[in-house]
């Protein structure tokens, strides 16, 4: 996944397209410790303390306490925490259901805690920080209440999860969690030396991975260290511990690789109920080759497991599965869209870029281009560059909004603007055909060029045409040949029709009929009618390949079904002459009259008028002949025209003589 940075308005952005595919093997970190490509971006400094909760009300206790009724958008709710007089907590305590105040619970759970003995478990702590990386906000206003009564343990993973925070991103505060660690430092080596409070041997191995280790004092031993205390908190059965040592395991970070080790801790972490470590044991299975052979349905039972608790990646992970399908997993498109909505719904652009495209196509659902527009519009301003793609073609073609040039452009160019390659191709064409801009055929051309670097296949192909044409740049039909025909090889059928062109008319090249009509069949047999046509003339004439009317007929009939009009005509012309086939005009006048009258071809029209005025598979009929040697004449530029208008011509010197 890609790493993001908070933007100015609380927004995330990623640098890197995401395309629906399972995220990497994470412990629930964020994205910029999960097997990164590119380099992290700085975050600006937090102007908010998020350990501080909202004040206490200014009501007296007596009054009845209020639910909050306030509704906004994920990420305005950190803000409208620190006003808000009205959100209630339960107490984080095991047994106690007291509800209170963010403000106001603090002082309750001192004074729950006195009431309860000491060798009575308190809190779960380790439940708490499972639902806080689930994206629980009650467990992270839970979490803060006790941060706020000067929780060490509470701290420890106040730390952790600003640090990551599954979904909820907009919460990330690095600053927060750096000071968190530089408060907590002397209570975690003091704990840490007794070695009896597993929470405190987690939370120094957090400190050296990830306070220290993102420290401009940082050194490699900081990974050593934290594997060390990591190790420690999982040998005395700390989940969450179990999962991060896993990780570091599987990656070799502090520590040698060790595919076994890693199932092993995952596998520990899982079983105890830990949601990443749930999840990351479900990767296993997927991916296969962690200790474990490939197994569809292990994973997806983990992934359920940690989904259903609501952890985000597990939640986009089983999605994926159900959108894709494989062995042991049917596709199951409904299902997918149920699974990517949670996480959409709490902000993760992935998810969202992918529910829109679902509405938009109708995959899992019905046709909604209004909800597509609104999940593919929060994906693209949260920074997504396929749902930015998707836009901009939404508004060029008027796909479910009101066609807009300028408004497809504003989006091409956002996703342009962060290499996305797609969008620099599409950017490409605006400029090129003057849509939304004027236009500028260099720009476009250095567009495509941008896009052919990071094989884009359009663009190459765009960028090839400007080559052969000139268009945006020098002429140079040799190179324009041979990037073509880079993305014919890459299983681009327009690229493949037109390398065959190329060679039938040594254009950037030099001609070869064999080559060319080697290139025209494999595109005839992905079903393309014009090329369907073409290899028919081939077979016909003897044109790269042996005279073969049997299977000119073949082709040209395949190309007349899907109504190519001069397969028919030319069907029409074989039954007509009895090539590859016995003669049978009624077949003949069948083809011409579809040809004639649905695709309006001339050639077509000038046959059948003959058939018509010599009466051959049709009872002869003057005026109807008269009627296609007309059409031919109107509609043709060739001899064909030139023959109609001499049988019109012969028509009326025989009625002109007529007795």
């Amino acid at each position: 996944m890609g790493k993001k940075t908070k933007s100015s308005k609380g927004k995330t952005k990623n640098s890197v397209h995401l395309v629906p595919c399972p995220t990497t093997l994470e412990d629930d970190r964020p994205p910029s410790v999960v097997e990164e490509k590119s380099p992290p971006h700085k975050k600006r400094r937090s102007t908010r303390q998020h350990s501080q909760l909202p004040p206490s009300s200014s009501s007296s206790s007596s009054e009845k306490k209020k639910k909050c009724t306030w509704e906004g958008s994920a990420q305005e709710i950190p803000e409208h925490l620190n006003s808000c007089q009205h959100v209630l907590v339960t107490c984080p305590h095991t047994g106690c259901d007291h509800e209170e105040e963010c403000g106001d619970l603090p002082q309750h759970i001192i004074d729950c805690a006195k009431k309860i003995s000491n060798t009575q478990p308190l809190i779960q702590y380790t439940e708490l920080a499972n639902l806080c990386a689930c994206a629980n906000l009650n467990a992270w206003r839970q979490l803060l209440c006790l941060v706020n009564c000067g929780d060490n343990i509470a701290k420890v993973y106040a730390m952790e999860n600003y640090h990551q925070t599954g979904c909820f991103i907009w919460l990330r505060d690095d600053t927060t969690c750096k000071e968190l660690g530089a408060d907590l430092l002397p209570w975690l080596q003091s704990e840490a030396a007794k070695g009896t409070c597993e929470h405190a041997l987690f939370g120094l191995g957090f400190y050296y991975e990830n306070v220290k280790g993102n420290s401009d004092d940082s050194s490699p031993d900081d990974e050593r260290e934290a594997v060390k205390w990591y190790t420690l908190a999982a040998e005395k059965g700390l989940a969450g511990a179990q999962n991060y040592l896993g990780y570091h395991y599987k990656h070799g970070i502090g520590v040698p690789a060790d595919n076994d080790a890693a199932l092993k801790w995952f596998n520990l972490s899982a079983t105890q109920g830990n949601a990443s470590g749930q999840n990351n044991l479900g990767f296993c299975y997927q991916a296969g080759g962690f200790g474990t052979p490939i197994d569809k349905t292990e994973a997806v039972k983990w992934y359920t497991l940690a989904a259903e608790t609501g952890h985000p990646h597990a939640q986009y992970n089983l999605a994926y599965c159900y959108y894709a399908g494989d062995e042991g997993v049917p596709k199951d498109m409904a299902t997918a869209l149920r699974w990517f909505l949670p996480p959409a719904a709490h902000g993760d652009h992935r998810c969202q870029n992918m529910v829109g495209h679902m509405f938009l196509k109708g995959v899992g659902t019905a046709v909604n281009k209004s909800e597509s527009l609104k999940w593919l519009t929060l994906a693209a301003e949260n920074g997504n560059e396929e749902a930015q793609d998707t836009l901009g073609c939404c508004y060029r073609t008027g796909d479910g909004v009101a066609e807009d040039k300028v408004t497809a452009m504003k989006w091409f160019e956002l996703a342009a603007a962060n290499g996305y390659a797609a969008s620099q191709n599409n950017l490409g064409h605006c400029y090129q055909a003057g849509e939304g801009t004027r236009v500028d055929n260099k720009k476009a051309a250095r567009l495509y060029s941008l896009a052919a670097n990071q094989m884009n296949i359009a663009g190459i192909v765009n960028l090839a045409n400007c080559y052969m044409t000139g268009t945006g740049i020098p002429l140079d039909k040799a190179e324009g040949f041979q990037m073509m025909r880079f993305a014919a090889k890459r299983n681009c059928v327009p690229a493949q029709e037109k390398v065959a062109r190329y060679y039938l008319n040594g254009d950037g090249t030099a001609i070869d009929e064999e080559e060319s009509f080697k290139w025209f069949l494999l595109v005839a047999e992905k079903g393309k009618a014009r090329a369907q046509e073409h290899v028919g003339n081939c077979y016909k004439r003897g044109c790269g390949v042996s005279k073969n009317k049997v299977e000119a007929l073949k082709w040209y009939l395949r190309a007349a079904t899907q109504g190519h009009a001069a397969a028919q005509n030319s069907a029409g012309e074989c039954y007509y002459f009895g090539d590859g086939t016995p003669v049978d005009m009624r077949e003949a006048v069948k083809w011409l009259t579809v040809a004639a009258e649905e695709g309006d071809d001339p050639i077509a029209q000038s046959n059948l008028g003959d058939c018509y005025l010599d009466g051959n598979g049709v009872a002869a009929d003057e005026a109807k002949a008269v009627h296609f040697f007309s059409l031919a004449v109107e509609n043709g530029e060739c001899h064909y025209a030139q023959y109609a208008q001499e049988r019109l011509d012969e028509i009326n010197r025989r009625q002109y003589h007529t007795p």
